[in-house]
């Protein structure tokens, strides 16, 4: 006969709890508390979520996780720029103020005429002993570009054209 009674109480004690926990639930994620001047969630403070991609995916301890970094420096080496380290000519030959400015005239009508892998022969020849005409010639075509390398040549010291040998070849 205590049963039906016993079994309401005991429902509305289940009931009530459970109210109760979903209260305080929605007041410990924003939903109720501090005034509801918190809402949507639990507040980001700026720590960060910790881990890439590749940790959500697999463990990094596993045989995926290493083919991914593998993968993932392959991909950051072939966007790497490859960068040419640039050559100072002109200091390392250790010209005075007269070549200097022999050798910057030169260089600015042959960069007008010349590529960059054309400009580098042209320097080897210069640098050879003895001057082949010839062969710049060949390369830039007669006329005053011809000459000012020519005359280039002759204004350099012999250490300084084998130093620009050297340098061309690089």
């Amino acid at each position: 006969m205590a049963h039906p009674v016993l079994f309401g109480l005991l429902g509305a004690f289940v009931v009530s709890r459970l109210i109760l926990r979903r209260r305080r639930w929605r007041h410990a994620y924003g939903h109720g508390g501090c005034g509801r001047r918190f809402r949507g969630g639990p507040i980001d403070l700026g720590a960060p979520d910790g881990g890439g991609d590749e940790r959500r995916r697999f463990p990094p301890w596993g045989r995926h996780a290493r083919r991914f970094r593998r993968w993932q420096r392959w991909q950051d080496e072939a966007q790497a720029e490859v960068k040419v380290p640039s050559v100072d000519v002109v200091g390392s030959l250790e010209m005075n103020q007269r070549q200097r400015e022999i050798f910057d005239d030169v260089v600015g009508k042959a960069k007008s005429k010349l590529a960059a892998p054309e400009l580098a022969e042209a320097f080897a020849i210069i640098g050879r002993e003895p001057f082949e005409r010839e062969a710049v010639e060949f390369l830039v075509g007669k006329g005053e570009l011809a000459d000012d390398l020519e005359h280039l040549h002759f204004s350099l010291t012999p250490e300084q054209r084998a130093k620009l040998r050297s340098v061309a070849s690089a």
